[in-house]
């Protein structure tokens, strides 16, 4: 059912956006290929669950109407895509030291232009479909405030992952960063699906709380599968996370809960200008550490078992319920008997 939805889900934002791009939309028009070039290539848009966490909240909240939510689910895949071109250069630039910077100039100009556009549209999709709507106000309030969000931990991560040493950053310092750069995407985009159905003020807080959550459990297992080839998951680079240095759970755990020669290793590790296939392969033996895999594991749990919690103060309306509990196991990773 899971696959079923999701597929229908992006062939419906990309009906609706490429309707939208080639007849509606007349501001910028010279970037128009670019976005078009984009949204065709980007390597999340298959694995996007925002869109559909729109359509469930939407669904979830009593909605019925299928085409009156496409506009809100197509605004929140532009506001996840916007965030991509700018973060796709800063991976480069850390497996590639020796970008050229005639490319890097461009390359830079272009992904912000595409990045402010993609923005641009989602607020106005928004407004050309739902100005009249009795929550438009919110709804809008909602967009600038992730937008805000998304430009606000970029800059918070770089700072983190360029000044801030390992050990004065904390598993709960972890959690407040993707509160703001991962969980508020999920709780906001499942919020905007409800409010365009209406949702009562109750339901609604739910509905954040429940996205919150389910948004911790998602960026979790997104950390561990950059240490699983990509092969296998059909997403980014291996070790891109480690690559650039990012503090994310699995090299947290290590810290935090091995012992100290691992503590002591996983430092050295980060500190290096250059990786080697000895300090990839050492990182990887001290993930899959039995102790530190079991704490890491206890974490997790309690994450899991305050999504199920809200999940169960959810309206039971289907399929949307049958979908979302899906998409709780999908997320939920077992890391103390495998990866």
């Amino acid at each position: 059912m899971l696959i079923e939805i999701t597929n229908k889900v992006n062939k419906q934002i990309n009906r609706y956006l490429l309707n939208y791009y080639n007849k509606e939309d007349k501001i910028a028009p010279y970037l128009i290929p670019f976005v078009l070039d984009f949204i065709k290539t980007c390597r999340y848009h298959k694995d996007n669950v925002r869109p559909l966490l729109t359509k469930l909240g939407y669904q979830i909240a009593g909605g019925e109407d299928d085409e009156y939510i496409i506009p809100a689910m197509s605004a929140v895949h532009l506001l996840l895509l916007s965030s991509i071109p700018v973060d796709d250069i800063i991976d480069g630039l850390e497996r590639q030291k020796k970008y050229i910077l005639q490319n890097l100039l461009y390359e830079l100009a272009k992904a912000y232009s595409v990045s402010a556009k993609l923005k641009e549209d989602c607020k106005l999709i928004i407004g050309k479909n739902y100005r009249k709507h009795p929550y438009y106000k919110k709804i809008e309030e909602i967009i600038s405030y992730c937008i805000e969000s998304q430009d606000g931990s970029h800059a918070l991560e770089v700072n983190i992952q360029g000044k801030i040493p390992l050990s004065k950053y904390s598993l709960n310092d972890y959690f407040k960063l993707i509160d703001q750069a991962q969980d508020i995407f999920f709780s906001e985009s499942f919020v905007i699906g409800g409010l365009v159905a209406g949702v009562n003020e109750n339901t609604e807080k739910i509905m954040r709380s429940f996205g919150i959550e389910l948004g911790k459990l998602c960026q979790i297992r997104d950390d561990y599968l950059d240490y699983v080839d990509p092969k296998i998951t059909g997403k980014k680079l291996p070790f891109a996370d480690l690559y650039s240095r990012r503090k994310r759970f699995p090299v947290l755990t290590i810290y935090w809960f091995g012992n100290k020669e691992q503590k002591q290793r996983i430092k050295e590790i980060l500190k290096k200008d250059n990786l080697t296939d000895e300090d990839i392969y050492d990182t990887m033996s001290m993930i899959l550490d039995k102790n530190i895999r079991k704490q890491a594991q206890k974490i997790i749990d309690k994450i899991y078992k305050r999504v199920l919690l809200r999940l169960k103060q959810l309206p039971k309306t289907q399929p949307a319920f049958s979908i979302l509990n899906e998409l709780v196991n999908l997320f939920y990773i077992k890391v103390d008997d495998k990866i």
